[in-house]
């Protein structure tokens, strides 16, 4: 495994990316490149909306960016392949993170409930909105169980990858 040091990101240098790639051909350079190209703006919405934590994946990349405290520096690991930068349960807001550029919805039709409301419990891998792109509508699920606390966007609105989609008050059920 190779690791590479990207420097301190966001505002009084609280935040830093270390790269970690593996190197038997399991790699997805694309999705490496994308993610750490994605990093200054996903810190930038971390740090206007209070999010602590942020979990991405792009292709077979993963990032996950932590804050630990105000005067603590946080993390990002990028791990290709099946790296498990799983977030742990703590009593803060778990942003759910648009995996792809497109369209935000938070219904499966016009018509029909939302996947979730503000105050509802959501259950881990649960469905909380869809993103379409390219006319493909692609789920996106919670990985951790918890109360919904607020939406992130509109429905409707035009989100790029790495747009905090849905914030979700942890909780430390199993599970969750």
């Amino acid at each position: 495994m190779t690791t590479e040091r990207h420097g301190a990101f966001g505002n009084d240098d609280m935040m830093d990316a270390t790269i970690e790639t593996r190197e038997r051909g399991t790699g997805d350079e694309d999705g490496r490149k994308a993610v750490v190209s994605a990093l200054p703006r996903l810190i930038a919405q971390m740090e206007a909306s209070g999010v602590s934590e942020v979990d991405v994946r792009v292709g077979t990349a993963r990032v996950l960016v932590r804050t630990a405290d105000v005067l603590a520096h946080a993390q990002a690991v990028v791990r290709t392949g099946s790296g498990d930068a799983v977030a742990p349960a703590e009593d803060h807001l778990f942003a759910v993170i648009s995996p792809l550029t497109g369209v935000a919805y938070f219904a499966p039709a016009p018509d029909q409930p939302a996947y979730v409301k503000v105050g509802e419990l959501v259950e881990a891998g649960q469905t909380v909105a869809l993103v379409e792109a390219m006319k493909v509508f692609n789920e996106i699920h919670t990985e951790r169980a918890g109360r919904v606390a607020r939406l992130g966007v509109t429905p409707g609105q035009v989100v790029s990858t790495g747009t905090a989609l849905v914030f979700i008050e942890v909780d430390d059920r199993p599970g969750g």
